[in-house]
């Protein structure tokens, strides 16, 4: 091989240990990014009360550091089709009990963190295919959450989720949009109204009288009602006694007097009838817009809260955010330091070889010598062989192809430099 076609193969060599030396330093930064951003989203997860595996996913990053497959942007059902290249292990998804997401590690059929819980938190896919698509119950009794309640939570339609899983590539079944039907709802039961005695006397028939009682020491608003109503049932048989004595003065004029003397009272007593109804009705409607101005009220600071506690958790999602990208810009400049020290040591590494000495062993008059390829310096081959000394004996001349061998002198501190010069 010629020096040039040496030259060229050292420096193939430089180049492809310095592309190895460059992709190993990338790969340990790349991973130490994500483990930067893994810790930075647990933290806020911790302190802003949200989950902190969702936020992963959403940024397209597995826990265990490596990329999610399939990551979307609402939580979808489960689709019955395995992911060979995921983590085996199911993750609750808002009680959907779907496969995790993160790419298994090495030999493994879990990704670092379900390899740690192990499979009894939620279960394995194996056995979510082992019952029905809508049936899955997990080791502790949960039931999963049939899918129209997430959409009717997160205000989603059929087209929406469609979408999203199109996109992605995931099938939905046709029964996670048909809402289950709850057989423990039943209608109240019809009240058999019980048939009419007739008394065989004329006129209204006579009512009794209700008692209701009061238990406790309720408001006095509705003792007073109960009072009232029981004083109209009294004031209502009054008026059924006037109207009876009525009838029979007209059938018997004769007793004239009694009907002058009754038809006053059955006037009076029917007004007083219809002022404590419609004192009654004042109060109860009194009472419903009272509890009609509650029920508003309580809904507008339920709204007020809702739309409070949104904010915090946008304010949280931009601020983990913000972290997460000054991890990563950070993780740059390290990067580029790091490449910087290793182009400086490679160059260095590189100078080192060019001034380095190199001798080729040479033949010349029956004996042996070793040849300088820069300076073209000639030594002892015997003596270096021997004691690994470098004993100059003369120059190599490049124009008569022979060695010019060097005078002896009474200089005996004679140096190589000297030699050289």
């Amino acid at each position: 091989m010629s020096e040039v076609g040496k030259k060229k193969k050292v420096v193939k060599i430089e180049m492809s240990l310095n592309m190895k030396l460059s992709e190993v330093v990338l790969r340990e930064l790349n991973r130490s990014v994500l483990e930067v951003v893994k810790e930075a989203v647990m933290k806020c997860a911790v302190k802003y009360n949200f989950d902190a595996e969702e936020a992963l996913l959403e940024l397209s990053v597995g826990v265990a550091g490596k990329k999610a497959v399939g990551s979307t942007s609402i939580p979808l059902p489960f689709s019955g089709v395995v992911q060979e290249e995921c983590c085996i292990a199911l993750r609750q998804n808002s009680g959907l009990y779907t496969q995790c997401q993160s790419l298994k590690t090495g030999s493994s059929r879990y990704c670092n963190q379900c390899s740690k819980k192990g499979d009894s938190e939620y279960g394995t896919v194996e056995s979510r295919m082992a019952v029905g698509l809508q049936d899955y119950v997990d080791s502790k009794g949960r039931k999963q959450v049939h899918y129209t309640k997430i959409m009717k939570k997160l205000n989603l339609t059929e087209e929406q989720v469609m979408e999203v899983a199109n996109k992605h590539g995931i099938k939905v079944d046709a029964s996670h949009f048909i809402a289950p039907v709850d057989a423990s709802k039943r209608g109240r039961p019809k009240s058999e109204k019980p048939a009419k005695v007739s008394s065989g006397v004329k006129g209204r028939p006579k009512k009794e009288k209700k008692v209701v009682e009061i238990a406790g020491d309720e408001e006095d608003l509705f003792a007073n009602l109960v009072a009232q109503a029981n004083r109209v049932e009294s004031v209502e048989e009054v008026a059924v006694e006037v109207e009876a004595v009525v009838e029979s003065a007209v059938v018997a004029p004769a007793v004239e007097p009694v009907v002058v003397v009754e038809k006053p009272a059955a006037k009076v007593s029917k007004t007083a009838v219809d002022k404590v109804a419609e004192k009654a009705e004042k109060e109860a409607q009194k009472a419903a817009e009272k509890a009609e101005k509650e029920a508003q009220k309580a809904a507008e600071k339920a709204a007020k809260d809702a739309e409070k506690a949104e904010k915090e958790a946008q304010k949280a999602a931009e601020k983990t955010q913000k972290e997460a990208q000054k991890a990563a810009e950070k993780a740059a400049k390290e990067t580029q330091k790091v490449e910087k020290v290793a182009q400086k040591v490679a160059e260095k590494a590189a100078k080192d070889d060019d001034q380095a000495e190199v001798v080729k062993k040479i033949e010349f008059a029956g004996n042996k010598y070793l040849k300088s390829k820069k300076t073209g310096i000639v030594y002892d081959y015997a003596e270096y062989v021997k004691t690994g000394d470098q004993i100059v004996v003369g120059q190599w001349n490049d124009e008569t192809s022979a060695i010019d061998f060097k005078k002896a002198c009474d200089d005996e501190e004679e140096s190589e430099d000297e030699y050289e010069a």
